[in-house]
């Protein structure tokens, strides 16, 4: 849903509206991944989560930001 809107907006040109679905978009992100960060998690790449985790916190100051992001990929 907060993709779609994201998606939506952009499709619209409206930057504003691309920049607000768009942070809410990527805080969704982090938070679903909150969990992997559990030190004693078994069979977890923290690093890859960690660098994942930066490059959604990135996302704001990417170039061409709200219109043009290139999302990070999740890890496996």
């Amino acid at each position: 849903m907060l993709r779609k809107r994201y998606d939506t907006a952009v499709a619209e040109e409206n930057a504003e509206d691309a920049a607000d679905a768009a942070r809410d978009y990527r805080n969704a992100l982090l938070e679903a991944c909150d969990n992997m960060m559990v030190p004693d998690r078994p069979g977890v790449n923290v690093e890859a989560w960690m660098a994942y985790r930066q490059a959604l916190r990135d996302v704001p100051e990417q170039e061409g930001f709200p219109i043009n992001i290139v999302w990070p990929e999740k890890p496996e």
